[in-house]
């Protein structure tokens, strides 16, 4: 999982990922509050968590890279990225 803690208006914020050096990540990821890859606008005053879930689940991931775009207004801000990582048992 990924947690991005924002402020502010972003209309149509969508987010994708890459790993390992991918340098136009295009893969999807889905927030639990939308259902898709946007982002809903909070307050300026109030923070507000995404929680998305990577789509696929790829294999050997030494880096991550998120992309972010559309439209965001002047008070947008991320205050916050962090990973929930759980290496899988071996079979």
């Amino acid at each position: 999982k990924v947690y991005l803690t924002y402020q502010g208006a972003c209309t149509s914020l969508t987010g994708t990922y890459g790993v390992n050096g991918d340098t136009s990540p295009t893969e999807a990821m889905t927030n639990s509050e939308t259902s898709d890859a946007t982002l809903e606008d909070a307050g300026t005053t109030d923070h507000n968590v995404a929680t998305f879930t990577i789509d696929s689940h790829p294999s050997n991931v030494k880096s991550i890279a998120f992309k972010f775009t559309g439209s965001v207004g002047e008070s947008f801000e991320i205050n916050d990225i962090s990973i929930l990582y759980r290496a899988r048992p071996i079979k």
